[in-house]
């Protein structure tokens, strides 16, 4: 997705999507053994939630922007 979303930008936005997965791990791993299972489970469903919120969003403006007409000005 990073690749189709981003053409001839492809290694800034693979550097950008590993540095926010790094940063999601590390958060993880640091409120681990703070915090019950249940809540996690809660800030995982919220966060699952939230991802597919945005791909539906992504989804949606990359067809209106294909269903849009092509003029000599784009």
């Amino acid at each position: 997705m990073c690749g189709f979303l981003f053409p001839g930008r492809e290694e800034a936005a693979y550097s950008n999507f590993r540095l926010w997965e790094s940063l999601g791990f590390i958060i993880a791993y640091a409120y681990s053994s703070v915090l019950c299972t249940d809540v996690k489970l809660y800030i995982l469903l919220v966060l699952l939630l939230g991802g597919l919120v945005g791909y539906y969003v992504i989804e949606w403006q990359l067809r209106r922007d294909a269903m849009r007409p092509k003029t000599g000005t784009d």
